[in-house]
Order: structure tokens, then C-alpha cells, then sequence
């Protein structure tokens, strides 16, 4: 996967990345809609895009009219995607600002290609970053398993994730224990990098105990990423 490398001393603009084709409130109130999933938004995106129209200009419109363009759900999602939705939206971004959170839209030059590349029309729309998204740029392993492994399992892990780091490659896992946890922490102990595929919004994460003391002894990096948050935000609106 590769980024741009923002500097992590400074905290993320939040709203979209400058070049950015889609504003990234606009994207995430429409995300926050009832019935729309990345699919979804991407054909609306994708639509707006084809007629050089601003996202935000399709909110609002008559339902009669989005009807004529779009399928019943993605026309009632913009119909109902209203200045109070895009200020909900904002406010969020706000809310990510403030807790070091990068909002990368789909069509901004920091999101990662090879992520891209792998899923094509199934990446998410939105991704929610926090931590050294440098360690996007560089080479990675993915490396999971089962939550219960067996004691060589979590033995091989741990080789395998050292392994990486003195090669220089981050490792990539979820944030499951067994042997997500145990490649994380494996890693990190040899001053790697690892980034952290969340199951959940990045807002309810809570690092385990070994990640915050290697990030904040410096003995290691990492970054989180979070695909799940539009759906997390949406539960918590409605």
C-alpha cells in the first residue's frame, strides 16, 4: 500500500485532501445515509463525476427528479442528504481532526493504491487513519490466523512478524487476539511497524497495552485503519 508521508507532528486536516475530486463531508453524509453502501456511493460519485456536478448539488433535489437517475434507495438517500446531514458530517470531521484521524476519500492522492488495486470496486469509499501513515508507503506482509492458536502457533507468528521487521517490512493484521495480537506485539518488540485493520470504527478503538507503550516509548510505529466508521456514525445518528 502507499500514501503520501503527511508529518505526524501535525495534526490531519480532516476535511478532504485539496485535490481531492469529492469533498470528503459531502462523501461521508452520504455514507451516513439509510441504504447506502460503498457501492452505492461510488455509482453516485461516479454520476456527479460524468456531469461535472459537485456531490453536495445533488442533496436535497426532488425525489421525482433524483428517481429519474437513480435506483429508489441511492434517490431517497440524496433526497433526504440535507444541510443538517452534511453539518452531522462536519461535525465529525471535526471530531477526527481533533483526535489525529486522517479522512481519505477514494479519489484522493493518499489513498493507498494497492489497496485500491486489490479490492477495485470494492474499496470502501472512505478510509479513517490515525497514527504513521507513512507505514502505507512502505512494503507489508499481511499476517493472521486463528484467535486460539496453538502454542507453536503463536511461536511461528512471532518468528515470522520479527522476521519482517528486520527486513524493514510492516506488518499488516487485524486487531484480534491470538495471532493478530501476537504478530503486532512481536513485531513492534523489534522495532517494526505494524498497521492495525480494525473490525470496528477507528472512534471506539482502544489500543492494547503493548501498542501504546511501544508508540509512545518510541520503540516502534504504527497505524490504524478503519473502513467500518461511516456505519459506526450512522447507528450512533439514528
Amino acid at each position: 500500500m502507499r500514501a503520501n508521508d503527511p508529518k505526524s507532528s501535525k495534526k490531519p486536516d480532516a476535511s478532504a485532501t485539496p485535490t481531492a475530486i469529492v469533498d470528503a463531508a459531502s462523501l461521508l453524509a452520504l455514507r451516513m445515509q439509510r441504504g447506502i453502501g460503498d457501492a452505492g456511493a461510488r455509482r453516485i460519485v461516479a454520476a456527479a463525476k460524468e456531469h461535472g456536478t459537485p456531490l453536495e448539488a445533488l442533496f436535497g433535489l426532488p425525489l421525482s427528479r433524483l428517481a429519474r437517475r437513480f435506483p429508489g434507495a441511492q434517490a431517497r438517500a440524496l433526497a433526504a442528504c440535507d444541510g443538517a446531514a452534511v453539518t452531522q458530517a462536519q461535525r465529525q470531521m471535526d471530531k477526527a481532526r481533533d483526535l489525529g484521524i486522517h479522512i481519505i476519500p477514494l479519489d484522493a492522492p493518499d489513498y493507498p493504491p494497492a489497496l485500491l488495486a486489490a479490492m477495485g470496486d470494492a474499496a470502501p469509499v472512505l478510509l479513517f487513519t490515525q497514527g504513521e501513515l507513512k507505514l502505507l508507503s512502505g512494503r507489508g506482509a499481511a499476517v493472521v490466523g486463528r484467535r486460539t492458536p496453538s502454542t507453536d502457533g503463536i511461536q511461528l507468528t512471532a518468528a515470522t512478524a520479527r522476521r519482517l521487521a528486520a527486513e524493514d517490512v510492516v506488518v499488516v493484521s487485524g486487531g484480534a487476539q491470538g495471532v493478530d495480537s501476537a504478530a503486532h506485539q512481536a513485531a513492534l518488540e523489534a522495532g517494526g511497524g505494524t498497521i492495525v485493520v480494525l473490525p470496528q470504527g477507528i472512534f471506539t478503538y482502544h489500543p492494547p497495552g503493548y501498542l501504546r507503550s511501544a508508540v509512545a516509548e518510541g520503540r516502534a510505529e504504527d497505524a490504524r485503519l478503519s473502513y467500518r466508521e461511516a456505519s459506526s456514525l450512522l447507528d450512533k445518528a439514528v
